[in-house]
Parts: structure tokens; C-alpha cells; sequence
């Protein structure tokens, strides 16, 4: 790692990269342990997500490339939606023939809390090209509605 002289005036000071390049080291570092150590074991993996709102509905998109929908499921229980599942690796290759590997095998688990507004029954979800999309529709009352002025 290269050690950065913190200059508040220089163009090159960027904070955000390197924190980046802290986790980076540190994240090499963890998998040097656990291979150097011939342990296997898989590492897990966290599938990233964006959340968006507009007034009807709350949608949630899940990154879950390399999978099927029998690979994962979503349950909703007590205003908390978890999308968990596992990805699992090839056994077919053998592992001593990789030179670089960057790619995440293992169980994964997202909770998200939602909020009293979304309404659970009608929740839908589809899955294409690696990404899930789950649509939760907000509750009738909870949507803004007009309310018409009378004239006297």
C-alpha cells in the first residue's frame, strides 16, 4: 500500500479512494490468509441492491448474476423483506489452475426493513438477465390523493 502525504490543495488528495484502496488491501490480505492456510472454504458473498420510491410504489433491484430463481427466495415476515440464497461454484474446474480469481461463491442474505406504508400482500417480483426486481405497490392511504375545492 502507498502511504498518501494528506494536502488539502492538491488534486491527487481523494479520501474516498483511499479508503478504497484500504479495504482493497485488506480484502487481499483476508484471502492470502485463507488460501495460503489451503483452507477452501467458500467466501460469501453480498448481491448489491438499489432501492427507489416514487409516490405508488417502493422497487428494490438486486444484482444476482449466475443464478436461477431456484438459487434464491424472498420472504416477507413482520414488515421485513429477506432475499437469501446461495451461489454456488463449478466443481468441475479444478482450483490449482487459476492465476487470478475475483469471482464469489456462498450464501447470501439481505434483510430490509419496510416501512408501514408498503403493503406486503401485493408484493411482486421478477428475475432477468442477473437482476431481480421486486415491486412493492404503498398502501391506498398511504398514496397522496387531490382533494377538490368547492366553490360557495
Amino acid at each position: 500500500m502507498q502511504l498518501v502525504r494528506y494536502n488539502p490543495d492538491s488534486a491527487e488528495w481523494n479520501p474516498f479512494a483511499l479508503a478504497r484502496r484500504l479495504q482493497d488491501s485488506f480484502d487481499q490480505s483476508l484471502q492470502r490468509a485463507f488460501w495460503e492456510n489451503g483452507d477452501t472454504e467458500r467466501f460469501s458473498i453480498n448481491p448489491q441492491i438499489d432501492i427507489q420510491e416514487d409516490v405508488n410504489t417502493i422497487t428494490i433491484e438486486a444484482e444476482l448474476p449466475g443464478l436461477t430463481q431456484d438459487d434464491f427466495n424472498i420472504e416477507v415476515n413482520n414488515g421485513r423483506l429477506t432475499l437469501k440464497g446461495e451461489k454456488t461454484e463449478n466443481k468441475e474446474v479444478k482450483q490449482e489452475n487459476y492465476t487470478h480469481r475475483e469471482r464469489r461463491y456462498g450464501a447470501f442474505q439481505r434483510v430490509i426493513t419496510l416501512p408501514e406504508t408498503a403493503d406486503a400482500e401485493k408484493i411482486e417480483a421478477n428475475y432477468v438477465n442477473g437482476v431481480l426486481k421486486i415491486a412493492i405497490p404503498k398502501k391506498e392511504e398511504a398514496k397522496p390523493r387531490r382533494i377538490t375545492v368547492q366553490m360557495s
